[in-house]
């Protein structure tokens, strides 16, 4: 039989070592290899020999101390007059110290679920409405502070913000969850090679203009998916404002903000009607280009910045038989403009003649 005065390690002793830290477990589990619980048993600090040496005690005392030499009186008796006491462990706050804290993990699910069906509208003013109400509405049970008045344009700006978002999400979650956690697009990606990143949970396009003077949102605008419901009212409602001057208008309106996937084809449906215009074209897989220089993206004056190349050589007559000549070419890199100069050869007096 073995005997502690220590409540605390009796019943850690008599409970499950996995249930205590690392320390405690090593040293029940190797109490245990080599007794079993139902071998301890409890003596009170009074009956306690060795109280008598940790509490101190005179050498004048030993003497007098029965317990000392022959131990408690209870000792001498039957085992079945032994003290005996269980301990459970969840009544000793001591013991619940030394216990493992039990690991909980949360899951958070996000859904690309929007608030409202946008298909079933066909006027992206009242869709902008209607959705800046659902919002007011759980913004007013969410909040103490309650919104009465009238609509105003900050609630159908973000009622706006939120459609593109959902479209957003709808069209391009796979590329928006892999640039959040810091990964590459995969190549088959409808838009890695137009290299987008992520501002503010919004999707931008990458593109060549970062070198350019222009506002950053028209350098960088927006991705949307040309054949969401979306998209459509949005392309609608613009050539409904600008008075239907035609699709090269509404396009060159929309792309101060937004960069539309497969945007012909949007337009095709949007409008049921298709005019020759230039549009981004891209395939799948193309190699990320370049950002385009400053020098010719950002405004200056005509032929501030240069390139001269020579063409030739072409037959010219001047009031003589036919001779050669070359062509020398002076070519804006802002604005594209081209200065032709005819020379009649090669050399460098030549050269600078036409360049003055």
């Amino acid at each position: 039989m073995l005997w502690s005065d220590s409540t605390v390690a009796l019943s850690l002793i008599k409970g499950d070592p996995n249930r205590w830290k690392t320390f405690v477990c090593n040293r029940t589990t190797e109490i245990l290899q080599y007794t079993t619980p139902s071998q301890w048993r409890h003596c009170t600090g009074t009956d306690n020999p060795a109280d008598h040496l940790t509490r101190g005690t005179f050498p004048s005392q030993l003497p007098s101390l029965e317990s000392w030499w022959y131990g408690p009186k209870w000792l001498n008796h039957d085992s079945v007059a032994w003290p005996t006491k269980d301990f459970p462990s969840h009544s000793q706050p001591s013991v619940e110290v030394e216990s493992r804290k039990i690991e909980s993990r949360s899951f958070y699910v996000a859904t690309t679920e929007p608030i409202i069906d946008i298909s079933r509208y066909s006027s992206y003013t009242k869709l902008l409405r209607v959705t800046a109400w659902i919002l007011r509405f759980v913004h007013n049970y969410k909040s103490h502070l309650r919104i009465i008045h009238e609509l105003n344009c900050n609630e159908i700006e973000k009622a706006k913000n939120y459609g593109i978002q959902t479209v957003q999400r709808q069209c391009f979650s796979t590329e928006i969850n892999a640039l959040k956690e810091g990964r590459l697009l995969q190549k088959k990606s409808k838009i890695s090679c137009f290299n987008p990143f992520l501002k503010d949970d919004y999707l931008c396009l990458g593109g060549r203009l970062q070198f350019s003077d222009i506002p950053f949102d028209t350098q960088h605008p927006l991705i949307l998916d040309g054949n969401h419901p979306f998209v459509h009212l949005l392309i609608q409602h613009t050539h409904i404002r600008l008075h239907y001057l035609g699709v090269r208008i509404v396009l060159s309106e929309l792309r101060s903000t937004f960069w539309i996937l497969r945007g012909r084809q949007a337009i095709k449906k949007a409008l049921h009607k298709c005019l020759p215009c230039k549009l981004f074209k891209a395939k799948c897989g193309m190699q990320i280009e370049a950002p385009l220089p400053s020098e010719g993206v950002v405004l200056s004056v005509p032929f501030t910045i240069t390139g001269i190349d020579f063409a030739g050589a072409v037959n010219i007559r001047c009031l003589k038989p036919r001779v050669t000549a070359y062509i020398a070419l002076f070519t804006c890199a802002t604005t594209r403009a081209l200065h032709i100069e005819l020379v009649s050869d090669l050399t460098t007096d030549k050269f600078l003649l036409a360049l003055q």
